[in-house]
């Protein structure tokens, strides 16, 4: 009676509207995330942004509900009970070799490139300056593709400007969290971009995400066929979309939206970006 307790139990849990089953992709382990910067304004600096940066790009990725992430010490740890390292997989040192990586599929590894924190104005007006610029690679580890060259390199850079009298701390942690947004919202459109399901009659579009990524009135920017999406350097997506939706419903693997522009270019297949929040 216990065991037939439980199973309704989990049935009931599964079949709630608020029980969301996440569309996981991949494992991604985070890897190095290292400061090379040579302005180094004061050594506590680099080690908060760095701290910020391995928190905040855990943070976000575990929020899309699109990855399971091992953090760096279980990352390195998995690693070391196989023999081996994260500079193997960076140098594509086991490429060829058997796959026997269960559930990690890429490593996320980040550098510091530049970073500053000054002011600048004239008769009187002040501004608060925050610039990071972040190297990043995503290197293909298996599990999801035998292709160990599919890895992904991109670079973000972040300027931002402030009204004086907000402290260095708030504008460094702007621009950590817009750093870490853009890089995030690189790696999601790389590996499973949003894409157009399905076009009916009414004009109603279904996209292949749902509850866990698309919400009720989120804007989508779509693409032409085999195109690839940019991000600017603001993390806004590059000028070449050639039709805006917006999501009228979010399923638990679907969503529905119409098409505010450009529906008449709209194709099956073609992929799509969400436009984020301060985007």
């Amino acid at each position: 009676m216990k065991v037939i307790a439980r199973l309704l139990g989990l049935v009931a849990m599964v079949l709630s509207p608020s029980y969301v089953v996440a569309q996981q992709v991949a494992t991604i382990g985070i890897g190095d995330i290292t400061y090379s910067a040579q302005n180094r304004s004061a050594e506590r600096s680099s080690d908060y942004v760095l701290k910020a940066l391995n928190t905040g790009i855990n943070r976000e990725l575990l929020s899309t509900r699109k990855f399971s992430v091992l953090e760096y010490p279980q990352l390195t740890n998995r690693l070391s009970q196989q023999g081996r390292t994260l500079d193997g997989y960076y140098a594509k040192k086991y490429t060829g070799n058997a796959v026997n990586q269960v559930g990690l599929d890429y490593i996320l590894k980040a550098d510091v490139t530049e970073f500053g924190l000054y002011k600048q104005g004239n008769a009187g007006v002040e501004k608060s300056i925050g610039s990071l610029e972040l190297d990043f690679e995503l290197v293909a580890v298996g599990d999801a593709t035998s292709d160990f060259n599919s890895s992904l390199s991109a670079q973000h850079s972040v300027t931002l400007q402030v009204d004086a009298g907000v402290s260095n701390q708030e504008v460094l942690d702007h621009a950590i969290a817009r750093a870490v947004d853009q890089l995030v919202d690189q790696v999601v459109a790389t590996l499973f971009p949003i894409r157009i399901m399905r076009i009916d009659e009414a004009g109603t579009v279904t996209l292949n995400y749902g509850a866990g990524l698309l919400e009720q009135g989120d804007t989508v920017f779509i693409y032409p066929a085999d195109a690839d999406i940019e991000i600017d350097k603001s993390g806004k997506p590059a000028d070449g979309a050639v039709a805006t939706l917006q999501v009228t419903s979010s399923e638990r693997k679907f969503a529905t939206a119409q098409a505010l522009s450009g529906f008449q270019d709209l194709e099956k297949g073609q992929k799509g970006k969400l436009l984020l929040s301060g985007s």
